[in-house]
């Protein structure tokens, strides 16, 4: 998981994959708004935000490790 709350510092997902030498399975980006609207709800993201673009980060992120 990658989290940055610079958002004009993070790195792409090729540039991580080229720094640690290895496939990245999934990128979840930090999405102050979202994640803390969840916590205040006491909800999963996925639940609380359906539509953001994090739920499908942690989809992907699900499918790589079900592959494992």
């Amino acid at each position: 998981m990658i989290s940055n709350p610079h958002g004009s510092l993070q790195l792409s997902r090729a540039e991580v994959a080229a720094a640690l030498k290895m496939e990245v399975a999934a990128m979840i980006l930090y999405q102050r708004d979202e994640f803390s609207a969840a916590s205040k709800r006491r909800l999963p993201i996925v639940i609380q935000q359906p539509q953001a673009p994090v739920t499908s980060q942690f989809s992907e992120l699900m499918k790589a490790l079900l592959a494992v």
